[in-house]
């Protein structure tokens, strides 16, 4: 299965001492770095949704070389604890794309999901390409929850207030898919989140985890004290079992 991930030299850190040095499936790794053009690579900063784009670029790309087959996206500041191939052509069954919750009740995270390649997952890319050309506000987060959950993302949350299962409307581009499970780890899924994570607050970590996305926090810096972190978490479970 391959595996594609993007990043700009304000990540090789992660890139190298976390990412890959991390993989436990014998995958076909895809890797592609361009040019920085925001000053850290940090969210949201001048230059930073020019990258996003090339980061859509990619999923692009991914998709046409993979028309019918799963491959893989992710980003670079993610740590994985146990092989996620097994796991994921378990739960893949017919969907088109397994993709990771940023927030407990739903909410998509873009930034680790399998996916089938093929035209309908292609004309969602490129739909959601076009729209980041056009304005100067959203990125491809904002673009790819409106694309799947349409205007109105809180019905996710009262779905699950109220019946305990997040609610998963159909889209127009015929794209079946659903959440990974929160074993597939970003602190998004903490149920007292209160905000950006700092270093020194703790999280929420699952038993068994698969991966850890280290997000909900800013700059690589505190991406990094997220990683040591979670990983620490994970040894010290790991040793008294």
């Amino acid at each position: 299965m391959k595996l594609y991930a993007f990043y700009t030299p304000s990540h090789n850190e992660l890139l190298e001492d976390w990412f890959l040095s991390s993989i436990q499936d014998d995958f076909d790794v895809v890797i592609e770095s361009k040019e920085q053009v925001s000053s850290s690579g940090s969210f949201m900063e001048e230059g930073w949704l020019e990258t996003m784009k090339e980061k859509v670029r990619l999923i692009l790309r991914a998709s046409e070389e993979n028309e019918g087959t799963l491959f893989i996206h992710s980003d670079v500041d993610i740590q994985f604890f146990k092989a996620v191939i097994p796991i994921i052509t378990t739960l893949i069954e017919d969907y088109d794309m397994l993709i990771q919750k940023s927030l407990a009740h739903g909410y998509v995270c873009p930034g680790f999901f399998v996916a089938r390649g093929g035209t309908r997952f292609t004309q969602l890319w490129t739909d959601i390409l076009h729209d980041l050309n056009l304005q100067t506000e959203k990125h491809d987060q904002n673009l790819l929850n409106e694309k799947l959950l349409g205007a109105h993302p809180l019905q996710h949350f009262f779905s699950k207030l109220l019946t305990g299962t997040i609610y998963i409307p159909k889209n127009e581009y015929a794209v079946r898919w659903k959440y990974l499970p929160d074993t597939f780890y970003s602190p998004g899924i903490d149920r007292n989140r209160p905000g950006l994570w700092e270093p020194g607050e703790s999280l929420e970590i699952p038993e068994n985890i698969v991966l850890h996305h280290a997000n909900w926090t800013r700059g690589v810096e505190n991406k990094i004290a997220q990683l040591k972190y979670v990983q620490e978490h994970v040894q010290e479970n790991s040793t008294r079992s």
